[in-house]
């Protein structure tokens, strides 16, 4: 009996050891923390991981622009922005696949054309466009688009609305019959 009263004593003193521990190593907050990536010299390993993940998980890009590592910069700024929505964050990033990545997504997420033009590559910007024009049904963006996008773009939006004669808008004969076939293919089903 003895012996049961002493363990359970035991696992009680360890209960609150172990609870008193785990309080006092709590995360940091991310502004305690950018103030604690100071004590590292700048530019080593340890300095630019630490402002990498404090201005990921204070959502702040100045603490990226603190990184002289390009990987963990493009890192950096890809979370902020794609986390965000914020466009300036993706133009900060140094490499141009990562930079365009997070524009795309950005942009689609914000619905915002002036984000798709700061896309480089034109397969990147028409999807952006294209993508975009199609969720607004916006047939204004449909001009802006090259072929074969604009017409795809003008056939979505038509089929979407219900609307038919938006199909004459499209300049190819070819592609505005396709879309005016769509019409008779849903009444056809």
């Amino acid at each position: 009996m003895r012996h049961l009263f002493f363990v359970g004593l035991l696992l009680m003193v360890l209960l609150l050891v172990i609870s008193c521990t785990s309080s006092v190593q709590k995360e940091v907050p991310a502004t305690k923390q950018e103030d604690a990536c100071g004590i590292y010299p700048l530019g080593t390993g340890e300095a630019n991981k630490c402002y990498h993940d404090a201005g990921i998980a204070a959502k702040n890009p100045s603490l990226c622009d603190k990184i002289e590592h390009p990987p963990l910069e493009t890192e950096c700024f890809y979370w902020i922005g794609v986390g965000i929505n914020d466009s300036d964050s993706c133009t900060k990033i140094p490499n141009p696949f990562w930079k365009e990545e997070c524009l795309l997504k950005v942009g689609l997420a914000t619905k915002e054309i002036s984000v798709c033009d700061l896309l480089q590559t034109s397969s990147a910007k028409e999807n952006c466009l294209f993508n975009i024009g199609k969720d607004k049904k916006d047939i204004n963006i449909c001009d802006k688009l090259s072929s074969p996008s604009n017409w795809r773009c003008y056939t979505e939006i038509a089929v979407a609305k219900k609307d038919p004669p938006l199909c004459g808008q499209i300049s190819s004969e070819v592609f505005k019959d396709a879309c005016y076939n769509k019409f008779t293919e849903s009444k056809q089903s």
